[in-house]
């Protein structure tokens, strides 16, 4: 049974009055809270109370909703970013992960679920699930193809990734990766498909067009978020077992360096071309890295279990 329930979260910052430019909402999974960042300002916006252990998180297009799935007890929480609230919970049950968001005539949220080996499709507006499509076993990372009208998702305990179509209810086609895939990211251009294999240390990039493996490189330990710079020209990958960051250049994968942080990094974001915003999972902070110099510049105090699995910051 599905449930939508409207809350009046408490605010333990403050009211937030903000402009969208480089705001953060990050989950800390053992606090159960959400915190809202302002990137620019370097300042916490809110620190909101949510149900149990948020891990995943996607944002809308506008910048004004986020969505945090809650593996623990099989919730989907909808967040004001701008007036800092929640405002929604929906119940689907299983154990929802990964989050990806589809906005076309209508909002849609794309979630994987761990357990029943599934994506779960969910209408935002109804507070509904419309869809379950069958992936492979353990399915964490999923992004969505917008110009191919394609999803693909991660299967973490099956070696392999789901290539779904975005329009239709069907498998498209299935991709072998290496051991443990967990996260993954399209390049800006959407020519490229890049996933983490967290158990072999090693990122593969697929041609999208082709769906045939491009390129294989090694990673630093335990890959598991991926992102590529606005500007197309690094690519940045969080090493969990080396509390280190893996900067490449893009698009010809050039190992250039790799950058101490927190204790087992996980989500990655972009300020700007230059700079990236890393949780640290078990170090409860955040790090603020400038790739151009190669270090780290501010560690940022953040709660308990800090992590921000997905795309977690507004354009």
């Amino acid at each position: 049974m599905m449930r939508v329930v409207l809350l009046a979260s408490i605010v333990t910052f403050c009211c937030i009055g903000m402009s969208y430019a480089q705001i953060a909402v990050i989950p800390n999974q053992t606090d159960n809270t959400v915190s809202i960042y302002d990137v620019k300002k370097n300042k916490q916006l809110a620190l909101l109370d949510v149900p149990k252990s948020p891990v995943g998180v996607a944002i809308s297009r506008d910048g004004e909703f986020a969505y945090i799935t809650h593996p623990e007890v099989g919730l989907i929480t909808e967040i004001d970013i701008k007036r800092g609230e929640v405002v929604k919970e929906i119940d689907i049950g299983g154990q929802p992960f990964g989050i990806a968001i589809h906005e076309d005539w209508r909002r849609l949220l794309f979630i994987t679920d761990w357990t029943r080996d599934a994506l779960v499709i969910v209408d935002t507006e109804r507070g509904l699930v419309i869809d379950l499509m069958a992936v492979g076993k353990s399915p964490a990372g999923v992004v969505i193809d917008e110009n191919k009208k394609r999803i693909y998702v991660a299967n973490r305990e099956d070696n392999s990734i789901s290539v779904l179509d975005l329009e239709t209810p069907r498998q498209h086609g299935l991709l072998q990766t290496g051991q443990g895939p967990y996260a993954l990211t399209l390049s800006p251009d959407g020519k490229k498909l890049f996933v983490a294999s967290v158990q072999d240390d090693m990122l593969i990039a697929y041609d999208t067009d082709t769906l045939e493996v491009d390129k294989k490189i090694k990673t630093g330990g335990s890959p598991y978020a991926i992102v590529i710079s606005p500007n197309m020209k690094k690519i940045v990958i969080s090493n969990q077992r080396e509390d280190s960051i893996s900067v490449f250049a893009y698009p010809e994968l050039l190992d250039e360096r790799r950058i101490n942080v927190g204790k087992l990094p996980e989500a990655i974001s972009f300020i700007g071309n230059e700079k990236v915003l890393v949780t640290n999972w078990f170090s409860n902070d955040w790090s603020i890295v400038d790739l151009s110099l190669g270090e780290e510049l501010q560690r940022i105090p953040a709660g308990e279990g800090t992590r921000a699995f997905g795309s977690f910051m507004t354009e």
